[in-house]
């Protein structure tokens, strides 16, 4: 909604009034931008595309009767525009008007037979009256008019999921295409955690699977990460098996895995740096923050080597460490926590002023 009304204001149209106002003619043709196609029509007059957006804005709000009275006066432009008559169409279903919205969507059908917005509306339509079949057929159409978007897709997945077909619906979603892997991420990015637990858990392809895994760790729910995994028994990458570990706190099974395999593959030296001290691999996790120092020092790098020293008992390491690093606040806690490895807890709490 806010990317459309965005898209909208950046219309070049909108400089028009401008130009007519310092004295120039409306020209007869004009270039329109919509979803990425330059179109060219009719000069619209500034008062259709605010009343399209308030329309749009109207139906936002729940206000379907008010938002086609808007949408109606947008629709007085010079010529009659597809995608504007189906969000007509839309707010006349939702304001009760079944018949007026079968006859708008007509006429947008008789301007565009192969609109995607067109055909997301005929399923709406056909959905409504439980002519499930035809709602079908007219997402996978919306699809083929416009191959590069997912909105027949997840428009098709919802009608499944709203029929009880759980199985079909995911189906829909872990389609080879490229629109099916993009609805599938965007429906388990915006589902709640309830609804997003049970669609990963229903996964079987490796690749959805490995997709959901990382949207899980995403999203905090690193035992769902697990679960899934273990399930499936997918085969991950070594960088996002270690992130999984990770967040499992699975240390042993993490520096496992670092012994077989090299920094490049998982992430970088920072990275691998990183993961071998939470694996209580320290030398490993010390030779990396080395190689990561080099080719690019920061405070927090030293701090990483700096506790790869304290868990080797190099307390003197440690602290020569933190005298390299500039903030303040870092450098004390590192030597604190170098005193409090050295069997000094109190001095250490002491320098950090607790």
């Amino acid at each position: 909604m806010i990317q459309r009304l965005a898209s909208l204001l950046l219309h070049p149209c909108w400089l028009l009034p401008f130009a007519l106002a310092c004295g120039a003619r409306a020209p007869r043709d004009v270039p329109r931008t919509l979803r990425g196609a330059t179109l060219r029509g009719a000069f619209v007059p500034p008062s259709a595309y605010e009343a399209y957006v308030r329309g749009e804005l109207l139906l936002a709000e729940g206000r379907p009767a008010e938002a086609v009275a808007q949408l109606e006066l947008a629709t007085t432009a010079p010529e009659e525009d597809p995608y504007l008559l189906s969000r007509l169409a839309h707010a006349q279903l939702l304001a009760g008007q079944r018949r007026d919205a079968e006859q708008t969507l007509e006429r947008a059908y008789g301007l565009d037979r192969c609109h995607e917005q067109v055909w997301l509306m005929r399923g709406e339509l056909a959905a409504t009256r439980g002519a499930d079949d035809e709602a079908r057929a007219a997402f996978a159409k919306a699809s083929s008019c416009a191959p590069g978007s997912d909105e027949g897709v997840l428009a098709l997945s919802a009608l499944l999921a709203d029929r009880g077909d759980r199985a079909g619906s995911l189906d829909v979603l872990v389609d080879a295409h490229e629109p099916g892997q993009r609805a599938l991420t965007r429906s388990l990015r915006d589902a709640d955690p309830l609804l997003f637990t049970h669609v990963v858990a229903s996964l079987s392809q490796g690749a959805a699977v490995e997709r959901a895994i990382a949207l899980a760790l995403e999203r905090g729910m690193p035992l769902l990460s697990l679960r899934l995994r273990e399930q499936h028994l997918a085969r991950l990458s070594p960088q996002l098996e270690a992130r999984l570990l990770r967040a499992n706190g699975m240390r042993t099974e993490l520096a496992a895995l670092l012994a077989q395999h090299d920094a490049n593959d998982l992430g970088g030296a920072a990275q691998t740096a990183a993961l071998a001290l939470d694996a209580g691999a320290y030398e490993r996790a010390q030779l990396e923050a080395e190689t990561a120092l080099a080719a690019a020092p920061s405070d927090a790098l030293r701090a990483l080597h700096a506790r790869a020293a304290i868990g080797l008992g190099d307390t003197r390491g440690a602290i020569a460490d933190a005298r390299g690093i500039a903030g303040p606040e870092l450098r004390l806690a590192i030597i604190g926590e170098a005193l409090a490895g050295l069997g000094a807890p109190a001095l250490g709490r002491e320098v950090l002023g607790r």
